[in-house]
């Protein structure tokens, strides 16, 4: 097995062992939402758990350093219902549609696939093309500070925020928290444009709109009167590629 089956199968193990097979008690303590953890245990998906999410989960349930990489099953019992020849069976597990009911610890919260803004409008009266809805934890958003109905998702495009944030990752913002603070990610309408873009504030009144991929994008200075054609349509607080 390679590293990424390594740590799958201790993931697996975990999930049963220190959560008593809740998935969703097992994504609130590493910090990840029950559908990334779904992602990672389905066979078709090309997820895997990278160094900073395999840290995570050791630091979460008190293992050592690189535990997550090295193979233990020599020293697991009862583990034949998830080893990784039973994979393709569990992976599909976690998936739901729109009827499976929520648990009381979930909270869906809506996923704009395609937006369209109006000049100078914010996410009230964008175009709306809304995709299947994501499942959060409540204890996570509790923890970022985010009101559930604040809570909502968009796909990113473009390569402007690379490597940070690839096109067609998804990124949660938080539609409460429209307060600039220097070198935050937000959610903008730029003249009827959705962008994502760190922020920063400059003196007079201006805005300096800055991308991860700079050498392409340079950053954009705007006067106090070019910043009124920004809104704020919230601060990003957590992103489905952050692996």
């Amino acid at each position: 097995m390679d590293v990424k089956d390594i740590r799958l199968q201790n993931m697996l193990y975990l999930i049963k062992t220190e959560t008593n097979g809740d998935q969703t008690l097992f994504s609130e303590k590493v910090d990840l939402q029950p559908a990334e953890i779904s992602q990672i245990k389905n066979k078709s998906s090309k997820r895997n758990i990278g160094p900073k999410v395999a840290r995570r989960i050791e630091a979460a349930f008190d293992k050592p350093k690189y535990w997550l990489d090295k193979d233990h099953s020599g020293n697991f019992y009862d583990l034949h219902a998830h080893s990784l020849s039973a994979h393709s069976q569990i992976g599909v597990v976690n998936v739901w549609d729109s009827s499976t009911p929520l648990s009381d610890n979930e909270v869906e919260v809506p996923y704009y696939m395609e937006v369209e803004l109006a000049a100078g409008s914010g996410f009230d009266a964008m175009t709306e093309v809304k995709g299947p809805t994501l499942r959060f934890n409540k204890g996570f958003l509790r923890r970022k500070g985010v009101a559930i109905e604040n809570a909502a998702c968009v796909k990113v495009s473009g390569n402007s925020m690379e490597p940070r944030l690839n096109s067609g990752d998804v990124v949660a913002i938080d539609r409460g928290n429209t307060k600039i603070v220097d070198g935050d990610t937000y959610a903008i309408n730029h003249d009827g444009l959705l962008r994502i873009k760190r922020l920063y504030l400059l003196p007079g009144g201006g805005l300096r709109i800055n991308s991860f991929n700079s050498e392409e994008y340079p950053d954009e200075n705007l006067s106090a009167k070019e910043r009124e054609l920004v809104k704020v349509i919230g601060r990003v607080f957590h992103s489905i590629s952050d692996w």
